[in-house]
């Protein structure tokens, strides 16, 4: 399973979770950041849509 697999399983089991599919969010610092972008394309150009995407990253 990788990061556009457990997304995809989140938004669709979210009631079973508890969650809201309305108001699932992906984000990552770095690299996650990076893989956060990468799933929240993939989610839009397969019409799932998580509600937001961030990236953080603290410059040292």
């Amino acid at each position: 399973m990788n990061a556009f697999d457990s997304t995809k399983w989140v938004i669709e089991h979210s009631s079973e979770i508890n969650g809201d599919s309305e108001k699932i969010a992906v984000g990552g610092d770095s690299a996650g950041g990076n893989l956060a972008a990468v799933v929240a394309i993939m989610a839009r150009d397969k019409g799932l849509r998580p509600s937001l995407k961030f990236n953080y990253n603290v410059g040292v």
